[in-house]
């Protein structure tokens, strides 16, 4: 069953290009993050997110999957907040 669910949601964040800059801002932006929290969410200095969102470097396929998963699963993101706070 866990096989069936994560296959269902591999299908649906199925990615069909790379995340435009545009749509990277977007996202961001309907998070509520700021660049610098972004990087830190993920591991990666402010300054690299910073240049995802001034189109100076592609957003990598696994940022683009982080950040859909959680437009998808807010409390996706709540606890990876919740475990950047502890780090």
């Amino acid at each position: 069953m866990v096989r069936r669910i994560n296959q269902r949601f591999a299908d649906k964040m199925t990615m069909t290009a790379m995340m435009t800059k545009d749509e990277y801002r977007a996202a961001i932006g309907q998070l509520g993050l700021a660049q610098e929290e972004v990087g830190r969410l993920l591991g990666v200095g402010g300054r690299t997110a910073r240049r995802w969102a001034s189109g100076e470097a592609h957003v990598p396929g696994p940022v683009e999957m982080h950040i859909r998963l959680w437009l998808e699963r807010p409390e996706v993101l709540s606890v990876v907040r919740e475990i950047a706070r502890k780090a």
